[in-house]
């Protein structure tokens, strides 16, 4: 029985199936029917057992009665949000370590941590998630064994990396090489980030574009305990998280946009130069001196995110403050 109304009385075979099922129990949580019956149906043709809820009080109701392998939940439901679902979830033992995937409307950008394993952007492609459900389950099989402290990228997600990382509360060296040998390093104490750096950047911008990095290795190298404060604490590593997948899918659709990432840019000849130090992208071009810059060498100068740098770029575009050389 794939549906279940928690006033139709107990599911009949609750306890067998927690036990014993070789499916995989999937739970969505989500008001719109025209969204949640397709993916239902959808991950039941991938051999799944589908469980679906109509609000948050339904999904908490098959939570706590089943304890679901997963979780996808909208991010909108009736009665309350679905990250104050989540965080209702998370507060039984059993739910914390389960996977949770969040499905939140296009550019909106949560301000607050929803406890969520993965965050997805509507609308979203199917293979996508299904990607992301299948690795979520793996790193939950994992996590016991140890064995995800080194491995490919491509049956791992980077984002699985780190937060098992957070989780299990580990000191030491991530090191992230891509195929095209870029190499990222995360420095971890005691599960807290550190500091992220990449070729050239540091920081927020090194792990915003760590990111895009789907096909490559991982290895954590364990150290001794050191002192030094975090890089930020945990709930703003989960956000920049959340931001950064967000922007490896909005980059793309903006420098679609932009002049070719060789094209060179230069200031107007007519630009008013009074006032064109607030905006940090054109600092490389105020010296009177300066060359024309690929648009590029203005990203990657910026100590802004790629997406801010680049949203800075289109605007003064259109303001005809930069042009093309």
């Amino acid at each position: 029985m794939d549906y279940h109304h928690p006033g139709h009385g107990s599911h009949p075979h609750a306890e067998a199936v927690m036990f014993s099922s070789p499916q995989k129990r999937i739970l969505i949580v989500d008001s719109e029917q025209h969204t949640r019956e397709p993916l239902a149906e959808a991950l039941r043709q991938e051999g799944f057992d589908v469980y679906e809820a109509t609000d948050a009080e339904h999904g908490l109701s098959i939570t706590f009665r089943l304890y679901p392998d997963a979780v996808i939940s909208a991010e909108w439901l009736s009665g309350m949000s679905g990250p104050e679902m989540i965080a209702q979830m998370r507060s039984d033992p059993l739910m914390v370590s389960t996977p949770i995937i969040l499905l939140a409307e296009q550019g909106n950008r949560l301000q607050s941590e929803p406890r969520a394993d993965s965050y997805l952007p509507e609308p979203f492609e199917l293979p996508d998630l299904l990607g992301r459900l299948r690795r979520l389950l793996r790193r939950k099989s994992l996590k016991s064994t140890g064995s995800w402290l080194k491995g490919d990228l491509r049956g791992f997600g980077l984002p699985d990396v780190l937060t098992m990382t957070q989780q299990n509360r580990l000191t030491g060296l991530l090191k992230v090489t891509g195929d095209d040998a870029t190499k990222f390093q995360f420095l971890f104490d005691k599960g807290s980030l550190v500091w992220v750096t990449g070729p050239g950047v540091k920081g927020t911008k090194a792990l915003y574009r760590a990111m895009r990095v789907d096909n490559g290795r991982f290895m954590f190298h364990p150290w001794a305990r050191f002192q030094r404060k975090p890089w930020h604490d945990d709930m703003m590593i989960g956000n920049l998280l959340l931001n950064a997948v967000q922007e490896k899918d909005e980059l793309p659709l903006l420098l679609e946009k932009l002049p070719a990432l060789d094209a060179l840019l230069t200031l107007a000849t007519d630009a008013e130069h009074d006032g064109l130090g607030e905006h940090e992208v054109l600092a490389p071009l105020l010296d009177e001196e300066a060359e024309p810059l690929s648009l590029q060498a203005l990203i990657d100068a910026s100590e802004q995110t790629d997406l801010r740098a680049a949203t800075d770029v289109q605007e003064l575009l259109k303001k005809g403050i930069l042009t093309t050389a």
